[in-house]
């Protein structure tokens, strides 16, 4: 008879048992080890400098008119840039924005000139004022150029002789009727927008220099823009009024004198795109790259130079009878 198991006693796990569970505990307290991603971190983000107030350069008077030469040389780089935006946005975009629309452009002009700087200041109201003015200043240089160049393009003459002063209201009639002194032919009123007068303005206006306003924000009038035509349409317009009575009578170029014929003449702009869209596109390219061209020759080889096409032509034919191997060449 084999022997009993002492009373109360629970029985022991068979071996097999005891070494599975051994085997299970052991393998479930050995996870594996997390491993290193292998994605590398973004580069820390360059804290951004705080804004700070624009310094005054030495010298400077508190009182004075505001204008960008009263701060310090960089200060005064980045409002000059910001004008010259204002400016570009004033010609192209709209000759004449709100209260608010400028003081928005004044302040996106002014981060812009900063981005480009790589600077960061505060715009001040004093400093908003600078690039705002130039509104008026870039409309003034425009009828100021157009003046000098309408009385010789349409011969316009000053003088008290009767028969001058009669011939001068006639021509004055004819560039007013129906807004003809933008055609290439006011007459017959052909060639919408096409007056030499108007090359020759925006080339001595917007593409005169590498500084100008045309060459440093180019895209703002490539293609020439309709609110630039509209702009130019009107200061021939102005202009005429002021040989109406057949004897020159200056005026005053003034937002209020100019608002009504300029929201009229871009009216007229888009009627004349709509007639023909694909060519007026095509033309108004053309146009821009005819104003550009003699800036941007200069600027891509950044010197004039002193030889003309004319003593190039010679010096081409010169050299056309030489061959470069002889001694006394």
């Amino acid at each position: 008879l084999g022997m009993s198991s002492p009373r109360g006693s629970s029985p022991s796990p068979p071996a097999r048992g005891r070494e599975w569970q051994r085997t299970a505990e052991t393998s479930s307290s050995k996870r594996p080890a997390p491993q290193e991603s292998s994605v590398v971190p973004p580069p820390a983000k360059r804290a951004k400098l705080a804004k700070q107030e624009a310094p005054f350069c030495d010298g400077f008077v508190l009182g004075s008119k505001p204008k960008a030469s009263d701060y310090v040389p960089v200060v005064r780089a980045i409002l000059l840039r910001a004008c010259t935006d204002y400016s570009g946005r004033i010609i192209t975009i709209n000759a004449l924005p709100s209260v608010g629309l400028q003081g928005e452009w004044a302040k996106q002009t002014f981060r812009a000139a900063c981005r480009a700087a790589d600077e960061r200041y505060i715009l001040s109201p004093r400093m908003a004022k600078i690039i705002v003015a130039r509104g008026s200043q870039v409309r003034g240089k425009l009828v100021e150029i157009v003046r000098t160049l309408f009385a010789p393009n349409y011969e316009f003459a000053r003088s008290t002789n009767v028969k001058t002063i009669a011939a001068n209201k006639e021509k004055a009639e004819l560039l007013l009727h129906k807004s003809a002194a933008h055609y290439k032919d006011p007459t017959t009123r052909a060639g919408y927008a096409e007056n030499k007068i108007i090359g020759e303005v925006r080339q001595l206006v917007f593409f005169k220099e590498r500084t100008s306003v045309g060459i440093i924000f180019s895209s703002y009038f490539d293609p020439i823009p309709f609110p630039l035509i509209a702009l130019e349409i009107t200061t021939l317009e102005f202009c005429a009024k002021e040989w109406q009575t057949g004897t020159f009578s200056a005026a005053k170029f003034t937002e209020k004198s100019i608002a009504e014929a300029y929201a009229g003449h871009l009216a007229d702009t888009e009627k004349w795109s709509k007639l023909n869209e694909a060519v007026v596109d095509k033309l108004r390219r053309k146009w821009y790259v005819r104003a550009s061209r003699p800036v941007t020759k200069i600027t891509s080889t950044d010197k004039a130079g002193n030889m003309d096409e004319e003593q190039q032509n010679a010096l081409r034919d010169e050299l056309a009878g030489r061959t470069g191997d002889t001694d006394s060449e």
